[in-house]
């Protein structure tokens, strides 16, 4: 007999014992959704093979998650690792189509092979470009092959063990696993089955190994190759920091829609919340940005319990409510008709209640606020402007079901939600041309509809040399699970200028995502004034270069408004100065 035919059999032997002794004990790692393990860099390369030990409950039948990872929203390409329903595994790609976006999604189900079988089980899959082919792997041998159409994008996007970086992390990992690893070459069955055995760390095309033994939740876990480990990431904190003194407090309340839905036994919470804290936490106005109610069609019952909990502020703090595509406008008319909801009504559009706007004096400003329907026409455009135009002296604050995109910009006709693509005459972009962007008292634009784990904050110039503020605000994701009961909450400075944001779990009683989610912005002033004094200086360079390299997030330091604060930014502000402007 040849050496190498020994060879490969004592491999094989040796994975048989391994997997029948090595893994006796229980030495895995199990996942949920209330935290994330991802990386904190991007792959430099994309991955040929794709290997881990899996272990999935006998006889499951439902989904059991992704394995690893780096999904993380539609406009950015990406791979996943999924066992699908019946323990089938899958290989999921969304790369780019020919107009440049991010939607050309790429699925290959493995549905001959079951790794629901409560046993631990190898699984590999090699993308091998060169044949054309996705071979699946099982305990080292072949279970099935797929031709493939496309080679796949590298992503710039880092990646996630146990499931995805997307809003609320549904499709967390619900078996256990001993390992990842991937590898940069297409690997060979005596190869796959070697690494069942033991991973050669030396081995040139080693991207990733991560050994799950020994591994404890909530701590990271090391690359044993040394390239990139595995940072722990907390979703969810009894505690944030401490805020800065504040003069008042607006609450926003996202898409509600998920959690009336599905857990509609914990509505009140965020309600019973916003009552009990509207003194300490100096509330001075609620909004909701739409999509308070679930069913399209309109369900009566739904939009009882929604309007139940809205009726309970009446009187004691004031609300304004925008209709999202979920909430029937007919229904949104009929029931927000109640007397504590319209008598502080200034204005409304077509003597309806979608397009309305109020008044109020919160701290030292005069605020209007003024909600247009999901997707406005032009004519309740051409009225918004003849409002605000009436309004010199107040601050307007615009609230619109869908406006911003998940990546901050302002929805277009390339984004799949975006209301233009759905037979409505407008989206973000339109309304920011013929609306929010003419006007110099427009301070703000709230918005939901792209469910997000983030506060998202962006700012653009408007026709004036204004800075308006965008932000993106709707937890529908978050609680696909579990309930959440999320709001937002906006802490003012006395002249409305200086802003600080939390992000609050009403059911939980805990912070969300504090370090994504608690920032200070600025509203009204001059894209680079990061101290908000009214004039840009050195100091607000040295602001901006802290905030780039790790510092304390300032979105004022973010004057390109890409959503990011990085060193060009503060470049940028540096050539301010030198100018003298």
């Amino acid at each position: 007999m040849k050496k190498s035919t020994i060879g490969i059999l004592l491999v094989f032997v040796c994975a048989c014992i391994f997997t029948c002794v090595a893994f006796a004990a229980e030495d895995c790692m199990t996942f949920q959704n209330y935290g994330i393990y991802k990386t904190e860099e991007p792959l430099d390369v994309i991955p040929a093979t794709y290997e881990a030990w899996v272990k999935i409950p006998e006889g499951r039948t439902a989904s059991s998650g992704i394995v690893m990872s780096n999904a993380h929203s539609s406009v950015y390409p990406s791979f996943s690792i999924y066992v699908y329903t019946n323990g089938a595994p899958i290989l999921k790609f969304l790369n780019k189509t020919s107009d440049g976006d991010y939607r050309e999604q790429k699925t290959y189900t493995f549905s001959k092979v079951n790794l629901a079988t409560g046993k631990w089980e190898h699984l590999a899959f090699v993308h091998d470009t060169e044949s054309g082919y996705v071979y699946c792997y099982v305990n080292g041998e072949l279970a099935e092959t797929q031709k493939i159409s496309f080679e796949p994008i590298l992503s710039p996007i880092p990646f996630v063990l146990g499931g995805s970086d997307t809003s609320g992390n549904e499709d967390y990992f619900k078996g256990a696993l001993r390992s990842a690893t991937l590898y940069s070459d297409a690997r060979s069955a005596d190869e796959i089955k070697a690494d069942m055995v033991s991973v050669d760390v030396t081995d040139e095309n080693l991207l990733v190994h991560y050994d799950l033994t020994k591994a404890e939740w909530g701590k990271d876990i090391p690359d044993v190759a040394g390239n990139q480990d595995m940072i722990y990431n907390q979703y969810w904190y009894d505690e944030a920091p401490a805020l800065p003194e504040y003069a008042y407090s607006i609450a926003v309340i996202g898409d509600q829609q998920t959690q009336l839905y599905r857990f509609s036994d914990t509505l009140h919470f965020t309600y019973d919340w916003l009552l009990a804290n509207k003194d300490t936490k100096k509330i001075g106005y609620v909004v909701n940005v739409g999509d308070y109610t679930q069913t399209i069609a309109g369900k009566t019952s739904e939009f009882e319990l929604a309007i139940s909990q809205f009726k309970r502020l009446a009187g004691k703090l004031p609300l304004i409510v925008a209709r999202g595509n979920h909430d029937l406008p007919a229904y949104h008319n009929q029931y927000l008709n109640y007397t504590g909801y319209t008598s502080d009504i200034v204005g409304k559009y077509n003597d309806e209640l979608v397009d309305i706007y109020k008044t109020a004096r919160i701290g030292d400003t005069d605020y209007l606020f003024i909600t247009l329907d999901y997707g406005p026409t032009d004519e309740e455009i051409a009225w918004a402007n003849k409002v605000t135009e009436e309004h010199p002296n107040h601050k307007v604050i615009v609230v619109t079901h869908s406006y911003m995109w998940e990546d901050g910009t302002t929805t277009d006709e390339n984004d799949g939600a975006s209301p233009s693509l759905h037979g409505y005459p407008n989206n973000g972009k339109t309304l920011w041309e013929k609306y929010v962007s003419k006007h110099e008292n427009i301070v703000l634009v709230l918005s939901g509809h792209i469910d997000s784990d983030f506060i998202r904050a962006t700012k653009a110039v408007g026709e004036n040399g204004n800075v308006v503020t965008q932000m993106l605000i709707d937890q529908q994701g978050v609680d696909l699970d579990v309930p959440t009961g999320l709001v937002c909450m906006l802490y003012f400075s006395e002249d409305g200028n200086i802003v600080n944001t939390q992000y609050y779990s009403t059911v939980r009683r805990q912070y969300f995502r504090i370090e994504d989610n608690n920032y200070t912005m600025y509203l009204g002033e001059r894209s680079g004034d990061c101290n908000g004094d009214g004039t840009i200086t050195v100091a607000d360079a040295i602001a901006a270069i802290s905030s780039a390299m790790g510092g304390e997030i300032n979105k004022n330091a973010d004057v390109n408004g890409d959503g990011k604060v990085t060193l060009n930014d503060a470049l940028v502000i540096m050539q301010t100065v030198a100018k003298g402007e």
